[in-house]
């Protein structure tokens, strides 16, 4: 199950690579409308179009809660063309937690499994998106996808773990963290695309470091794989 569980990650880490080959930025992590109303995951920019190469069923004229956009995850089956000229439609439901965001070893997932860290300093900073070649620190010591099962989210929901607000400990018992049932550690995808498991042993300031993208801290992932505190899987 940690394989998987890596192998999701990874995933839905080169599914953001492939948006920002497409549009040369990453995408925003949490729009915001002009009115300042929640608008948009990111997840819903990669899902199903850059994962499953499937057409995108979101609507992005429209916030995340709307009646259109629910359809989602409520379980109404939403029509869609069952080919090119074919004139037939068939119609789809979609699971409330896609298959990609879903930890296999979590049984009953009321949302995601894997999500994003956003605000100053990360790859996803508040309102805005930044370039792969911003990330200065090297894409192999900047985490772009973490697993967390205590900020779960539903899959079209603006929400993810704020750098300001999370907790700097694996499997935080107080405030949403990166964290996982495995005992091992919890999945993180890197900038570059490799996905490893983190432990519990990482620091503070080590865990900062690889969240930041151009703190130019002496921490790399090479030194915490020797030191056993990033996992292969």
């Amino acid at each position: 199950m940690e394989i998987q569980c890596c192998n999701n990650a990874k995933q839905i880490g080169l599914a953001i690579l492939n948006y920002e080959s497409a549009y040369r930025r990453l995408p925003i992590a949490i729009e915001i409308s002009e009115q300042g109303k929640l608008w948009r995951s990111w997840r819903s920019h990669v899902y199903p179009t850059f994962i499953e190469q499937t057409s995108q069923p979101y609507d992005g004229s429209q916030a995340w809660d709307s009646r259109t956009n629910l359809r989602l995850i409520n379980g109404t089956p939403i029509a869609s063309a069952a080919s090119k000229g074919s004139g037939k439609t068939v119609a789809r439901t979609y699971d409330r937690v896609p298959w990609c965001f879903r930890c296999p070893k979590c049984a009953n997932p009321a949302g995601v499994n894997y999500v994003v860290i956003t605000g100053e300093g990360t790859p996803f900073p508040d309102s805005k998106s930044i370039r792969l070649s911003d990330i200065t620190d090297g894409l192999d010591n900047t985490l772009l996808v973490v697993e967390s099962v205590n900020c779960t989210p539903d899959w079209i929901e603006p929400q993810d773990l704020h750098i300001a607000t999370m907790d700097f400990k694996i499997n935080s018992l107080t405030k949403p963290s990166i964290s996982s049932f495995h005992p091992k550690g919890a999945a993180v995808c890197f900038a570059d695309g490799a996905a490893f498991l983190i432990t519990h042993r990482i620091t503070e300031s080590e865990l900062k470091a690889l969240i930041t993208i151009g703190g130019g801290e002496d921490i790399t992932r090479d030194d915490l794989i020797k030191r056993g505190i990033l996992v292969h899987r």
